[in-house]
């Protein structure tokens, strides 16, 4: 019996010590691939670019516009608000990896498990140890409306989203913005 308790006091004070991480604080180690911090650089890395075109398509109407520069910031922000690194979502998403004939990685999908969270699905392809695209699938539900996303980001060339809301007794709303480098 003595042992027992001792043991048992031993457990307790060790788990003591043990740092757990608090609900919804980004992982430290990063399990899935690091979407925000490779925005964040993908935007240092743009940032002394210059003539970008930009197409926006609202509900059928068109207009596209050359650009000397951008706020990538802001326009690359929906793409880091897909991120999928939180301690919360660690059995929330099954991964599946693609490997070349070399057992090299040439992409990384994550798929959601439960229908409430937002990034539904997220698909890294890699050229060697380089990203090639991003696709990112998003999407929610309220009482009133019905939205899904879809954004594409390729480092070579630029990126588009296309946004498709569903709004109960109105119309719905189609958006398509594609930026070029």
């Amino acid at each position: 019996m003595r042992f027992v308790l001792l043991l048992s006091l031993l457990i307790f004070s060790f788990s003591a010590c043990i740092e757990t991480p608090e609900e919804g604080k980004l992982v430290e180690d990063k399990p899935f691939f690091d979407l925000k911090n490779y925005i964040a650089a993908e935007q240092n890395r743009l940032q002394a670019k210059t003539g970008f075109t930009k197409t926006v398509v609202y509900n059928g109407e068109s207009e596209t516009k050359t650009l000397d520069n951008l706020d990538l910031q802001e326009e690359l922000s929906v793409f880091a608000d897909a991120d999928i690194n939180r301690t919360a979502w660690l059995d929330k998403y099954e991964i599946d990896t693609t490997f070349d004939s070399n057992r090299e990685i040439v992409a990384l999908t994550y798929t959601a498990v439960e229908e409430g969270l937002k990034t539904r699905r997220l698909r890294v392809n890699f050229s060697g140890k380089n990203v090639s695209k991003v696709e990112i699938e998003t999407g929610g539900k309220s009482a009133v409306s019905d939205t899904k996303s879809f954004l594409t980001y390729n480092p070579q060339t630029g990126y588009s989203i296309k946004s498709k809301q569903d709004i109960r007794l109105l119309t719905g709303n189609d958006i398509f913005i594609e930026i070029k480098f």
